[in-house]
């Protein structure tokens, strides 16, 4: 069984909303189980799912390309630092270390114009703002 989501592809984030396919018995399993176990999806949801699937290839192509590019310019920073990160495929986030030194010092360290943020506590990379890379 495979299963997709809506999240990143279509930016339905949050959303919840996504499908599986395989085998037609596990299916019915998994149909059997989905149904004692959780509610249904708002209909409004399910609208705008049937049209994010409606869409021009072409979209995907477009947002595929804009992560990229976001990813590749925080790794090019990064590697200017001297600070490794793990080059995943297929994915747009990246997994990097957090170096001892960094812990210690005083945090929250503020970079890329006060839009990433370290927090002492969770060690959590979060970033905010909107088109947060268009002045790369």
């Amino acid at each position: 069984m495979e299963t997709y989501t809506f999240s990143k592809t279509f930016n339905m984030a949050g959303w919840r909303f996504g499908f599986a396919v395989g085998n037609a018995s596990i299916i019915r399993a998994f149909k059997k189980l989905h149904t004692h176990s959780y509610s249904t999806v708002f209909g409004a949801i399910q609208d705008a799912a049937i049209a994010a699937l409606n869409l021009p290839a072409e979209r995907i192509t477009q947002l595929t390309a804009v992560y990229h590019q976001r990813r590749e310019w925080v790794l090019r920073r990064l590697a200017a630092l001297r600070w490794p990160a793990r080059d995943a495929q297929g994915t747009f986030f990246l997994w990097l270390g957090v170096p001892p030194a960094t812990v210690r010092r005083s945090l929250p360290v503020c970079c890329c114009r006060k839009r990433i943020f370290w927090w002492r506590r969770a060690l959590v990379l979060a970033q905010g703002g909107k088109d947060l890379f268009a002045s790369a």
